[in-house]
């Protein structure tokens, strides 16, 4: 009997060492396991950031070395006295669109020269930047920038194309009346103004009031036949107001001809021509 207990419990204690055994292996294996997997994802997450690094370098604007050459160049010329090198910072820096970069040599260039030829020359800059920003935030500083210099410059001349300016910036911002305003206060005055026009039929566009956009361009275009902006707008009221896609297209097409000096609105008249 004594035997046969001993038996059972050699037997009982091979089957827990086993069992024992077993959870060890598994353990063991398990630690091993997790030991590789992170390294794979790391090393894949890596290669995910470096992807995206790379696909962000080649979205931004890299300078050319000829244009760095100009910059380490102007910069020394300027380290003791204002130079014309100044403005060309200034152009190289709206080329990248380098907002820093650009306060600072439009402030240093103002700091030495603050003559309504100066103000206007950096204005416009700003101005063409605000025009054609994509980037939200910049579309912003550029814009409340442009409202600093227009001011300056109607504070010491009234010039008709900076109120133009100044209130079509305007019109994006909180207080859009106050633009509108501007524009109406310059028909008064000019009734004949291409531009107040022509910005004011835009407007009426953006609001869907299609009528008052269509006087608007019709006494541009009776002024200046060769206006393409309203003669692609006329073709857009046609299409969308009218439902008259035949008249649409021929007033697209003659804005083409019109356009040949302007790519970037070529391409919106080319996406409204039916091939």
């Amino acid at each position: 009997k004594c035997i046969i207990n001993n038996q059972m419990l050699q037997n009982k204690n091979r089957k827990e060492f086993i069992i024992l055994f077993i959870y060890v292996l598994v353990g063991i294996s398990f630690i091993i396991f997790l030991f590789y997997l992170p390294k794979v994802m790391v090393n894949n997450n890596t290669k995910n950031v470096e992807t995206t690094i790379q696909k962000n370098n080649e979205s931004h604007i890299e300078k050319t070395l000829e244009d760095i050459k100009k910059i380490q160049r102007y910069k020394i010329k300027n380290q003791n006295a204002y130079s014309p090198f100044f403005d060309s910072l200034f152009y190289i820096y709206i080329k990248y669109k380098e907002i820093d970069s650009i306060h600072f040599y439009a402030e240093q260039l103002l700091e030495k020269d603050s003559s309504v030829t100066t103000l206007k020359k950096i204005t416009n800059l700003y101005y063409n930047a605000y025009e054609n920003s994509q980037d939200n935030q910049k579309y912003e500083i550029y814009g409340l920038n442009c409202v600093k210099w227009l001011k300056k410059i109607l504070e010491k001349e009234y010039d008709s194309d900076t109120k133009i300016k100044l209130s079509m910036i305007l019109v994006n911002s909180e207080n859009p009346m106050q633009g509108i305003s501007l524009l109406r206060e310059i028909l008064k005055t000019e009734p004949n103004n291409i531009e107040a026009l022509y910005s004011l039929g835009f407007l009426s566009i953006q609001s869907h009031q299609y009528k008052k956009a269509e006087e608007r361009f019709l006494k541009v275009l009776q002024l200046d036949s060769l206006h393409y902006k309203s003669l692609f707008y006329m073709g857009f009221i046609a299409q969308e107001f009218y439902n008259n896609e035949q008249e649409s297209q021929k007033w697209f097409l003659k804005a083409k001809k019109r356009a040949k000096n302007d790519p970037i609105f070529t391409n919106t008249i080319d996406s409204h021509i039916k091939n």
